[in-house]
């Protein structure tokens, strides 16, 4: 059978659901190895994966937190382990080095926790018949969801249509509060990632050391932030239809 390619726009998290679905279909017709404990076992990555990247935003938080008042020269009332903070040499360096590099590591892990979420998302799907059992409800037994910006949102399941549909001054009212409890939410490391390349260029010294470290902390999070916009920016691709689990194992 002649083989359809399209071109369509897709940004990475919609091009890994595809690939991920593309290997279900696969198994689907042959070992079928994505079984109820191999989704388990991803929820359970994921939501180490998630641990993972809260203490790695916390450690940032603190580090730009510490970074500021010693910067400020508040340092005679905190100590760490007995040590005067404002006695350890170089600390301005360290704690922009440490912020930085924790940053960083919040935001690959926070890639690589969608990219998990993507895969599980399409091992559900299959499993619940392409949606028509919400994912996001079926996960929130073995994984903590924001299931109160999920009643929000405009689109209850984001896979299926369901049966309520709010008014016009309803609808806006709700998106009016749903967009407030996103701001809220993402506010802080919004913040998180203008202040630390601020503070860094702000208090440390222009000594070759602290120079070093001020284009490392403004290239580290530029980086950062470049990731995520660009792993939702949908580039043009060829797609190749594949409809039958037949095809699909041909191609292999």
């Amino acid at each position: 059978m002649e083989q359809q390619i399209i071109s369509q726009k897709l940004s990475a998290n919609v091009r890994a659901r595809l690939l991920y679905k593309r290997e279900i279909e696969i198994d689907a017709a042959g070992q079928k190895l994505f079984s109820n404990e191999y989704l388990e076992s991803l929820i359970d990555k994921k939501n180490s994966i998630d641990n993972k990247m809260g203490r790695m935003l916390l450690t940032s938080i603190a580090m730009v937190s510490l970074l500021y008042l010693t910067g400020n020269g508040v340092h005679a009332e905190l100590k760490v382990i007995g040590v005067n903070l404002g006695a350890i040499p170089g600390l301005l360096v360290l704690l922009s080095l440490s912020s930085t590099y924790a940053i960083a590591m919040a935001t690959f892990t926070f890639l690589n926790s969608q990219s998990y979420a993507a895969l599980i998302d399409q091992v559900v799907l299959q499993k619940t018949q392409d949606g028509i059992v919400d994912p996001e409800v079926l996960k929130s037994s073995h994984s903590e969801e924001w299931l109160s910006f999920k009643t929000m949102r405009p689109d209850f399941n984001l896979y299926a249509p369901v049966h309520i549909k709010m008014n016009r001054l309803g609808s806006f009212l709700n998106g009016l509060s749903f967009t407030a409890m996103v701001i809220v939410s993402i506010a802080p490391f919004v913040a998180l990632f203008i202040l630390q390349p601020y503070f860094s260029i702000e208090f440390l010294p222009d000594t070759p050391i602290g120079k070093t470290a001020k284009i490392f902390s403004c290239f580290a999070v530029f980086s950062s932030v470049f990731a995520i916009v660009i792993s939702g920016v949908p580039f043009r691709c060829d797609v190749e239809l594949l409809s039958e689990p037949s095809e699909l194992k041909s191609t292999d």
